[in-house]
């Protein structure tokens, strides 16, 4: 089973999008399994206007795949203006998924891009800040920075602790981050007491 089947099937397919069920239109998953590049162009053109987020997998899927610039950028374009909440556990999954660590870079970008909230997601973003290369984790950091919501008190306390705890034994670029990082989330925390 593929990413996006098995990822919708994770997350509900059959969600609810605006109160109403969500199915998958198989020319549209057709249209993005494509070889054709401007096949893929119609199709997240016409996704831009009135896509459903279900449809997320599939484009991730297709721009870790698709050997045209043309369809990479155009996904991430799509993806970087989203503004449905229920996107951010698609992203996420996406994220975690090696499988897509060729293209995770712009996949946390998308993140901070769409100005979507991922407090729920804030110990995946402090992982990516901590673990990952200097430019995604740069990415992770811009997306904790950004974050408008941060979660309740203690997750925040947690994730200021695991940050600290790896304060020492990082590069330069990283250790300026982390800290960055622990004096925004601490920010939050005392405003928030």
């Amino acid at each position: 089973m593929n990413f996006a089947v098995t990822k919708i099937a994770n997350l509900g397919l059959v969600s609810m999008e605006k109160n109403k069920s969500f199915k998958v239109n198989n020319e549209i998953i057709r249209q993005l399994q494509s070889d054709d590049e401007k096949i893929n162009l119609t199709v997240i053109d016409k996704m831009r206007s009135s896509g459903k987020i279900g449809y997320i997998p599939y484009l991730i899927e297709l721009a870790n795949s698709t050997n045209f610039d043309t369809v990479h950028s155009s996904v991430f374009n799509l993806l970087n203006e989203l503004k449905e909440k229920g996107a951010t556990n698609y992203l996420c999954e996406a994220i975690r998924d090696n499988q897509f660590k060729t293209i995770r870079k712009k996949l946390v970008e998308a993140c901070w891009q769409n100005g979507l909230n991922f407090a729920q997601h804030l110990s995946l973003f402090t992982d990516l800040l901590i673990h990952e290369s200097d430019e995604i984790s740069f990415e992770a950091f811009t997306v904790i920075e950004n974050m408008e919501y941060m979660p309740q008190n203690s997750i925040l306390e947690n994730e200021i602790e695991k940050l600290k705890s790896h304060l020492t034994g990082t590069d330069d670029p990283r250790q300026y981050f982390i800290k960055e990082a622990i004096i925004t989330i601490t920010k939050v925390l005392n405003q928030k007491n």
